[in-house]
């Protein structure tokens, strides 16, 4: 718990640690999620970029035949 009161207070004030371990759980997932779309997507249009590279090699060599 965090306690906002001083020693001396006759009321003691505290906010309970899960109301700081949900939004850190949260903000965490979230940049987790947007971190795994991101690689997703960025190695997807590599494996397109190297599949459209290779289909130009095999119509280049086709036409060599």
């Amino acid at each position: 718990m965090v306690d906002l009161t001083d020693a001396g207070s006759p009321y003691q004030q505290s906010i309970p640690n899960l109301a700081f371990y949900v939004p850190a759980i949260i903000v965490f997932g979230l940049a987790a999620l947007f971190g795994y779309k991101l690689y997703k997507s960025l190695t997807e249009k590599e494996l397109k970029k190297q599949k459209k590279l290779e289909s130009k090699q095999q119509k280049k060599s086709k036409k060599s035949n």
